[in-house]
């Protein structure tokens, strides 16, 4: 079946020449860093040089690079090496993070340590006054992610850091702040730096590198959460994925460099998808567009379920996702809508739809075509007349 892929916040579609050089890769530096001979050293530099490139890329020092698997990894150390303080250990989670935050967080909270999720608004955005309120003396960390995986919602994080930097101050304690930026990294432009975070998670597949690959920014000693030959200055032990590493740092060099190019092409599209939505009688969350990544867009089509009209879509050849693809499985599938303040019915209703850099303009016109003639047979299955008819 031919499929056009509308699922780019789950993954990205592989970049044919970056797979083709990870192999390239795979064959040439089969080496172990860790090995002393010339094969380990030839490995061990090429990661070096992808880490300078990657840091550089990402605005910070090399030095604060740790590689992982990915985004679920990296965010698990962060709160994993927090909960193994022994005091000053509480953690405060906005309520609209990815699984992989949520449920470790929610994790802690059940080995008795302090956990607060503040609301968070209907329009998908962390209120920086509703994070200060909720840090007190024995705060240790703030999670914050920078793009939400489902509503494609641009959190306020510098707002969000000077709130949380206002509180340490008044508190005479350090408040380490990570923020998830799988979901802006490569496509929206942002500087650690500037952000003022402590640290920050990484993965390559959502920009068309290798699956498996990942990096965890922290300007702070961490507890380690995989121990063992004390690879990447022991806060990651394993031998490292050379050719992953090498295969990241390729796909974020592309996607930045294009970033002026693509940023608003995908902006077009989006509004394209927009117009499209609202023409068939959805909302869309970001409507407008003010404050959102252009590549992600929550539609909903109330009363039809969000999981049907995906599956229809999908008979139909187009490949469209419910919400985080991490949890699919999941039976809580609409959390963050629901404590974004959506009812269950409208929330089960949600649909994502996340483009891509080769993302076209007849990809998105067919989409709607046969969108319209799904959600008129559901309409009809489901007792709802439209509009006109």
């Amino acid at each position: 079946m031919n499929i056009v892929y509308l699922d780019w916040a789950a993954s990205a579609i592989p970049d044919a020449e970056i797979i083709e050089a990870v192999a390239e890769i795979t064959r040439l530096f089969f080496g172990n860093p860790s090995s002393r001979h010339y094969c380990g050293r030839q490995a061990l530099d090429l990661a070096g040089q992808d880490r300078h490139t990657l840091a550089m890329l990402m605005g910070c020092s090399p030095g604060h690079l740790i590689f992982t698997s990915g985004g679920t990894e990296s965010n698990n150390m962060v709160l994993r090496s927090f909960m193994m303080k022994k005091r000053k250990n509480g953690l405060v989670c906005s309520s609209i993070e990815h699984a992989s935050l949520y449920e470790t967080a929610l994790y802690i909270k059940r080995q008795g340590i302090p956990v607060a999720f503040p609301v968070t608004g209907s329009d998908g955005f962390a209120d920086p006054e509703k994070i200060y309120d909720a840090i007190d003396e024995n705060t240790g960390a703030v999670a914050v992610m920078l793009v939400n995986n489902e509503t494609g919602a641009i959190q306020p994080l510098e707002d969000i850091v000077k709130a949380v930097r206002t509180r340490e101050a008044e508190f005479g304690s350090p408040i380490h702040v990570h923020t998830d930026a799988v979901q802006a990294f490569g496509r929206i432009p942002f500087d650690l730096n500037s952000l003022n975070v402590d640290s920050a998670a990484f993965s390559a597949h959502k920009l068309g590198g290798p699956k498996g690959i990942g990096a965890l920014y922290s300007r702070k000693k961490l507890s380690p959460l995989i121990t063992g030959g004390g690879q990447e200055e022991g806060l990651r032990a394993g031998t490292e994925n050379t050719a992953g590493i090498h295969g990241f740092a390729l796909a974020a060099g592309k996607r930045i460099e294009n970033m002026d190019r693509e940023l608003p092409a995908a902006a077009g599209l989006r509004n394209k998808l927009i117009g499209v939505i609202t023409s068939l009688q959805g909302e869309v969350l970001n409507q407008g567009g003010k404050g959102f990544s252009p590549y992600i867009t929550a539609a909903f089509f109330p009363p039809v379920p969000g999981e049907v009209l995906a599956r229809t879509l999908n008979d139909r050849g187009y490949a469209v996702s419910t919400g985080s693809a991490c949890s699919a499985r999941n039976k809580k599938k609409t959390r963050v809508l629901e404590n974004m303040g959506f009812s269950s019915r409208d929330a089960a209703s949600a649909l994502r739809i996340s483009i891509g850099h080769s993302t076209t303009v007849q990809e998105i016109n067919s989409f709607g075509e046969v969108l319209a003639e799904e959600l008129e047979h559901l309409r009809k299955a489901a007792g709802v007349v439209s509009v006109g008819s």
